[in-house]
């Protein structure tokens, strides 16, 4: 055999086995993302008293990572008055943790009137309705800094006020093609939030909810917790409002 054809031969060769190798650690990353899912689907079975099985996760829906890092949360500050963007598993959750807190509320906005049917049926079913209020806010055009965005209507927070944990995995992007959809959460609520108050962001390791967080850091007085990239599927970064 020539000496260019063998030397053909062997980079084709070395090239299958990079690609064989970049392959199985694929599968791996998957074996240990699948793992940890379903540990802390466990741990949340585990630590809440459930009247029924919590829906389908992942996907558009909260991971179990997120779920159990929200419950971990929510037993830490013990909040008195949760505002969730973007109803589900997680409305469930915080629900169940606060009933068995004995105080405070939850009140959960969605975009859509049929995503919050779905939720209200599984509150019923959950027997914990009495901990959560739902409210569908339809997207409206808000005015922020001479720029339009389409975000939750406001008239569904007029009444709010000593929010001090704050869940935002909305509005939904795959329903909205406006870039840093979730950036009005800030604008239009910092001046509801307590100091001190908590902020949890699901989908945290998208490029817009990145630059969403530096915009949010720049423009108020918040710091960044703590960022747990590693450690959830979607990503989630921590903040909490200073004073």
């Amino acid at each position: 055999m020539p000496e260019r054809e063998l030397t053909d031969n062997i980079a084709a060769l070395m090239a299958k086995l990079d690609a064989i190798q970049a392959q199985q650690q694929a599968i791996l990353e998957e074996q240990r993302q699948h793992y940890r899912q379903v540990e802390s689907l466990l741990s949340l079975y585990a630590q809440l008293t459930l009247n029924a099985p919590l829906p389908p996760m992942r996907g558009y829906a909260i991971s179990p990572d997120f779920g159990a890092l929200l419950l971990e949360q929510l037993r830490l500050r013990q909040p008195h008055c949760v505002v969730e963007l973007g109803s589900g598993v997680s409305t469930l959750i915080s629900g169940y943790t606060l009933l068995k807190q004995g105080a405070g509320r939850v009140i959960s906005i969605d975009q859509s009137a049929e995503f919050s049917a779905t939720v209200a049926q599984n509150l019923r079913q959950h027997q914990i309705e009495s901990a959560v209020t739902l409210r569908t806010a339809p997207l409206k055009p808000v005015e922020i800094s001479g720029h339009s965005w389409d975000w939750y209507d406001p008239a569904a927070f007029a009444d709010l006020d000593a929010i001090d944990f704050l869940v935002i995995d909305g509005p939904a992007q795959y329903l909205n093609p406006t870039p840093q959809v979730r950036y009005p959460a800030l604008p239009m609520l910092y001046s509801k939030l307590t100091p001190g108050a908590i902020i949890l962001l699901d989908d945290a390791d998208r490029a817009d909810e990145q630059q969403v967080v530096e915009r949010w850091l720049a423009e108020f007085d918040l710091t960044l917790v703590r960022d747990y990239s590693y450690e959830t599927e979607k990503g989630a970064k921590l903040l909490q409002k200073n004073g």
